[in-house]
């Protein structure tokens, strides 16, 4: 049926998105408490470009250590770790004295509100669901920190495009073994099929790392990607 135009609603666009750069005032710590290492180093990637001064422990005993050495201003405490749970170990820094103000974000594969209220019983400030969106981790240090960020104005004609961040070694060789040898097998042959798959094949462990690989494959940078592997061979996780 062809009917003609009564009215045409001319929407604006939405105005390009800002990139964060970074924050003002003094350079905040943040003391990063998870028994998995690939956890660790994700946040790691996501906080240290923005000006964080990041520190890391294993488990709720060493969760513990650090912020009685470090004095962070802020830590994303997993709750279920070895030796001390995220929930032992908030309760003991909410008993002394120098931690009552101390802002503690419980981090929780969990997605049971049971597992939420307990974490806040503990005294966590805030809890935040696995696996951690950037937004709602960078929305919840702005709020407990008071944080004003500091954006990078978009380039004229970038359409809101944000720039491509590229995985560190550290991220890359925390993927599994056998799925980042294939991508680098296929990366050094330029074999098209090959890493388009082997980047699909990282999909599950890493969105942000499979999405700028794939950015990086669509231009046929194979050897950008076959070099970015070489070097994180040499990293131990």
């Amino acid at each position: 049926v062809v009917l003609p135009v009564a009215a045409a609603d001319e929407r604006k666009r939405p105005a390009p998105a800002r990139n964060i750069t970074g924050y003002e005032g003094a350079r905040r710590r943040v003391l990063v408490a998870d028994d998995k290492p690939y956890n660790r180093l994700v946040l790691r990637d996501i906080l240290e470009p923005l000006g964080f001064e990041v520190s890391a422990a294993g488990d709720g005993q060493q969760a513990l250590d650090r912020a009685r050495e470090a004095h962070p201003d802020v830590i994303l405490m997993d709750l279920v770790m070895p030796v001390k749970t995220g929930f032992v170990a908030t309760q003991e820094l909410r008993q002394r004295p120098e931690f009552t103000e101390l802002v503690i974000i419980a981090i929780s594969a969990s997605v049971l509100e049971a597992d939420r209220e307990k974490s806040l019983m503990a005294g966590c400030d805030a809890f935040l669901p696995k696996p951690v969106h950037v937004d709602e981790l960078l929305d919840a240090l702005a709020s407990h920190l008071t944080l004003n960020w500091i954006y990078a104005e978009p380039e004229a004609g970038a359409e809101g495009a944000a720039p491509l961040v590229l995985p560190s070694p550290e991220v890359l060789a925390a993927l599994p073994l056998d799925v980042l040898s294939s991508l680098e097998q296929a990366a050094a042959q330029g074999n098209v099929r090959m890493v388009d798959q082997a980047i699909e094949a990282i999909r599950p462990h890493n969105t942000a790392v499979a999405n700028a690989l794939a950015v990086l494959a669509k231009e046929f940078k194979y050897q950008e990607i076959w070099k970015m592997i070489q070097k994180a061979r040499h990293v131990s996780v």
